[in-house]
């Protein structure tokens, strides 16, 4: 057993890598990472796994709508501007 855990950095970059996101720069340097660390392709299989269940689960529909109106999330409309007359 290894005592190496993934950083946060490395999730994300193997869900962009899985998600066509990276640049080629980037893109190439998770490849070669790959050839050498166990651990990251590991991580790459779970990260796969878990996409491969996410995906079978049956789709649902929100229970109610989240979306704040301005008055709900205490947005205060601009107050109008009042021009001195000459």
């Amino acid at each position: 057993m290894s005592n190496y855990t993934n950083s946060f950095r490395d999730v994300e970059l193997i869900s962009a890598y899985l998600d066509g996101q990276l640049s080629k720069v980037e893109q190439d340097k998770i490849v070669n990472r790959l050839k050498n660390e166990v651990e990251l392709v590991n991580l790459l299989e779970d990260i796969n796994y878990s996409r491969s269940i996410m995906r079978k689960l049956p789709g649902r529909k929100a229970p109610k709508n989240f979306t704040l109106s301005p008055k709900m999330a205490g947005v205060k409309p601009p107050v109008p501007r009042v021009f001195p007359v000459f």
